[in-house]
């Protein structure tokens, strides 16, 4: 596949690149995790492979997020809130005129693309996540991700090696071990790594991934969900993605084989495998859901009063917003509309609730 055009919208003052290729059914978002450059990447022949992949699946936008590629960079000190990132990538959907797409992200990327769908769920056709961690750092209830110290030791030697040949290599050598040694891969990963962001751009970007913590929206989200993440994924740990994917109503989460950190990178074969059969539902459920047919739907929480008694008024509650959670998440998933509600308070036999 050539290279696409590169188009560019701006976000206020940050102009944001972006491509558009592909001639799939389903119009997708395509936002790379850590450093992209739009015009390098196609000249990597795995990733170039990867993206002509997923153009035959849909029709992708693929973007540099602001900071990175061939969109404006960033100040270290700048690091801008996610519902900014959120809020750039709302732009290029609206550029792009597109209504309901499906939404790709690795990585902290994939914490957007999750936000986003949280944020417009009327606006969001499905959503796939790559190698996510809900909390960039490690705390007493989320030991998954890197601790301050480790955070702070990564972020120094960025700073002093970005973009040199030793850096390269040992990155290299590190996020994709299915190439190490390659000459072909370092000098590419070298070039990649000066022109997807300066160090000081790098180290912003960077401080997003640290400070990010989605959790709480994460149950919010009504899009159908897939999670994908590798065994050995030597960023984050595999926890983290089934943690992730516990926490959205009716998500998908695969295991797939490997060590490698690149969506791009191992087993792609096994990769395109979950997302073809992911977009294929997402669009049989939406030629259904084109049909005229409404249906009244009531649920309740299966022995109530009893697990009400032995549970406490505290995690019965708990119990009462998860069921809510997952109902909601259904609704919005099939464009149900919620009519009522019983008052919930602490007891066990107003749990009642009807939807269409």
């Amino acid at each position: 596949m050539e290279v696409p055009n590169v188009h560019y919208v701006r976000n206020g003052d940050v102009a944001l690149a972006y491509q558009v290729f592909g001639d799939g059914p389903v119009d997708l978002v395509y936002a790379p995790q850590w450093i992209n450059n739009l015009e390098i990447a196609w000249s990597n022949r795995l990733n170039a492979q990867f993206l002509s992949r997923l153009g035959s699946f849909a029709r992708v936008v693929y973007v540099d997020r602001r900071g990175m590629g061939l969109s404006d960079r960033l100040p270290a000190t700048d690091v801008p809130p996610l519902d900014t990132l959120v809020e750039d990538l709302r732009v290029v959907i609206d550029a792009c005129e597109l209504e309901r797409p499906v939404l790709f992200g690795g990585s902290d990327a994939g914490c957007v693309c999750a936000l986003y769908a949280a944020i417009h769920p009327d606006g969001t056709c499905g959503i796939i996540v790559y190698g996510p961690e809900a909390r960039g750092t490690a705390s007493h209830d989320y030991p998954w991700a890197w601790t301050t110290e480790e955070w702070t030791e990564y972020l120094e030697e960025l700073d002093s090696g970005w973009g040199t040949d030793e850096y390269a290599r040992k990155m290299l050598d590190w996020l994709m071990p299915s190439v190490r040694g390659d000459p072909e891969q370092r000098r590419w990963w070298r070039t990649m790594q000066r022109l997807s962001a300066s160090p000081s751009s790098m180290i912003a970007i960077e401080q997003i991934w640290a400070e990010l913590d989605i959790r709480p929206v994460l149950s919010t989200i009504q899009a159908p969900t897939l999670v994908l993440h590798r065994t050995g994924d030597p960023v984050a740990d595999i926890e983290a993605g089934r943690d992730f994917a516990r926490r959205i109503p009716g998500a998908q989460f695969v295991e797939l084989a490997g060590d490698d950190w690149p969506v791009w990178a191992g087993d792609q074969r096994a990769l395109f495998t979950e997302i073809a059969s992911f977009l294929s539902g997402i669009r049989e459920e939406e030629a259904e859901l084109d049909r005229v047919l409404a249906t009244v739907l009531f649920t309740d929480i299966v022995g109530s009063t009893e697990r009400a008694a032995a549970l406490g008024d505290r995690a019965w509650q708990a119990v009462v917003e998860r069921h809510h959670a997952i109902i909601r998440a259904m609704l919005g998933r099939y464009r149900g509309v919620e009519h009522d509600v019983a008052a919930m308070a602490s007891s066990p036999r107003s749990t009642g609730r009807r939807a269409e």
